[in-house]
């Protein structure tokens, strides 16, 4: 199954699989190989990229990793290691990484130092753990889609995600 897909600063396309790693075709071609630079992002659950165009793959329980085409290598972002995430998004306007894991927790991640801030998702009002599926900010604040609805979080003021957008929830 595809789970994402994005262009690094080569144009080239990137495709994440979950079970079969990564899948690329280079700028001038139409060939998609399987990059099999690193055997443990097989199960990648989130694909993203910040603005210099390097390319990040959250997985399952193996970290998260940022490509070097160049090199054809990859490289695990310090302190990563053992998450099973579900989503990435670089956020452009703080330079964070962000990603969920399967226990409902929204996480920051400072790719230049390693530091991890982590945010509970959910609520009083929601009956289990959070599976938040997406991410986008739009000015201040994070919109967070999950399975059980849409959230709205301020990083910046807020210790925890629990502003669900009324109308759009799970009943």
């Amino acid at each position: 199954p595809v789970r994402g897909r994005t262009r690094d600063r080569d144009d080239n396309l990137w495709i994440s699989t979950f079970y079969n790693g990564l899948v690329l075709s280079r700028h001038n071609s139409r060939c998609y190989l399987k990059w099999d630079a690193c055997k443990e992002i097989q199960n990648i659950k989130g694909l993203t990229r910040d603005a210099k165009g390097q390319v990040y793959f959250a997985t399952d329980g193996n970290g998260f990793w940022i490509s070097d085409v160049v090199s054809g290598t990859l490289r695990e972002v310090r302190g990563t290691q053992g998450y099973k995430f579900q989503c990435a998004w670089f956020d452009e306007v703080g330079g964070l990484l962000w990603a969920t894991d399967f226990r409902g927790q929204v996480i920051s991640i400072n790719p230049a130092d390693g530091r991890i801030r982590k945010y509970q998702a959910g609520g009083e009002d929601v009956k289990k753990t959070e599976n938040i599926i997406t991410i986008k900010r739009i000015g201040d604040e994070l919109y967070l889609g999950g399975i059980q609805g849409l959230y709205i979080f301020n990083p910046e003021t807020e210790s925890q995600v629990t502003r669900r957008v009324k109308g759009l929830d799970k009943r």
